[in-house]
C-alpha cells in the first residue's frame, strides 16, 4: 500500500492540529475539559455531512433562480449556500454542545469552543481537497483556508461569549456571533471566486487584516479572568461582574498583563497616580 495517501491525510489534518495547540496555549485559567474539546471537534467533523446536502440543495435553488453565471449568482451562492450554511452549522454545534456547559465561564472559552468546531470542519474539508489535489494544495490551504476558518471561529466565539455574559446585549451579540463570520466568510470566498487580479490582491490584504485582528483578540481576551455570577443575598438578584473589553486590555502595558488567579475580580490598572501610593510620589 502506498504511503502517499497517508501522507496527504497527515498534511490535511496538521494545520488544524497546530492551530488548536496554539489556541489552547492561552487557556490560562480554568482549562477546558478534554472530553468537551474532543466533542466539539468531532461535532465539527460530523456537520460536514448536513452541510454538504444543504449546500447541494440550496445551490440548485440558486441556480434555477439566477443561472450559473454572473457576479450576482456568485455573490448569492457564497453568501447563502456556503457562508451561511457552514457558519450556521458551526454556530448550532457550539450552541448545542458548548454554550450551556458548566465550564463556559470565560470570554476566551467561547473562542476556544468555536475554533474547535471550526477546526473539526476544516480538517475534513482540507483532507478532501488535499487527497484530490496533492501536496501543493496542502501547503496553500495550510496558509489560507484552514487558518481562515479559525479566524471565523475566533470572531464567532468572541461575540457568542459576550451574548452569554452580557444580559443587556444578549440579542445583538448573539446575532453578531453568526452574522460577522458569515459576512467575512462570504467576502473571502466571493473575492476568490471572482478571480480578477485586484480581487485576489484584496484577498491578501483581508487575510492579513484578519490574522492581525485574531492575534489581537487572543492576546487581549485570554487575560480576562473567569466571570463568576454572584447573587445579592438581600434582593436575590443575580449579577454578572463587568469585564474589560479587548481595546481596554490592549491599552494596558504588557508588563501589567499578569495572569491573575482563577476567579479573581478584574482590577483596572492605576495609571494616573491618584491612589496615594508610590505612583503619586513620582
Amino acid at each position: 500500500m502506498s504511503m502517499y495517501p497517508i501522507l496527504l491525510i497527515i498534511l490535511g489534518v496538521l494545520p488544524a492540529a497546530v492551530i488548536i495547540f496554539y489556541i489552547l496555549r492561552f487557556d490560562s485559567y480554568n482549562q477546558e475539559p478534554r472530553g468537551l474539546l474532543a466533542l466539539l471537534f468531532l461535532s465539527g467533523m460530523i456537520i460536514c455531512v448536513p452541510v454538504y446536502f444543504a449546500e447541494v440543495y440550496l445551490d440548485r435553488i440558486i441556480y434555477d433562480a439566477f443561472g450559473q453565471t454572473g457576479v450576482l449568482y456568485t455573490l448569492i451562492r457564497v453568501l447563502l449556500c456556503v457562508a451561511l450554511v457552514e457558519e450556521g452549522f458551526k454556530f448550532l454545534a457550539v450552541r448545542i454542545f458548548g454554550y450551556w456547559h458548566r465550564d463556559f465561564d470565560e470570554i476566551y472559552d467561547g473562542m476556544i469552543y468555536c475554533v474547535m468546531v471550526g477546526m473539526g470542519f476544516a480538517a475534513v474539508e482540507n483532507i478532501l481537497y488535499v487527497l484530490g489535489n496533492g501536496v501543493s494544495v496542502a501547503i496553500a490551504r495550510a496558509l489560507t483556508a484552514v487558518p481562515v476558518h479559525a479566524v471565523f471561529g475566533l470572531l464567532m466565539g468572541y461575540y457568542l461569549s459576550l451574548s452569554k455574559f452580557d444580559a443587556a446585549g444578549h440579542t445583538k451579540y448573539a446575532i453578531a456571533s453568526l452574522l460577522a463570520p458569515v459576512i467575512l466568510h462570504a467576502a473571502y470566498d466571493f473575492l476568490l471566486m471572482v478571480g480578477y487580479l485586484p480581487a485576489l490582491l484584496l484577498v491578501i490584504v483581508i487575510i492579513n487584516l484578519m490574522y492581525k485582528r485574531s492575534f489581537f483578540l487572543i492576546r487581549s481576551v485570554y487575560a480576562i479572568p473567569p466571570i463568576v455570577p454572584f447573587t445579592d443575598p438581600e434582593t436575590g438578584i443575580t449579577y454578572i461582574p463587568d469585564y474589560p473589553t479587548p481595546d481596554e486590555l490592549d491599552a494596558v502595558p504588557d508588563s501589567q498583563k499578569t495572569i491573575r488567579p482563577p476567579q479573581a475580580p478584574y482590577m483596572p490598572p492605576v495609571t494616573d497616580g491618584t491612589d496615594g501610593g508610590e505612583n503619586s510620589q513620582n
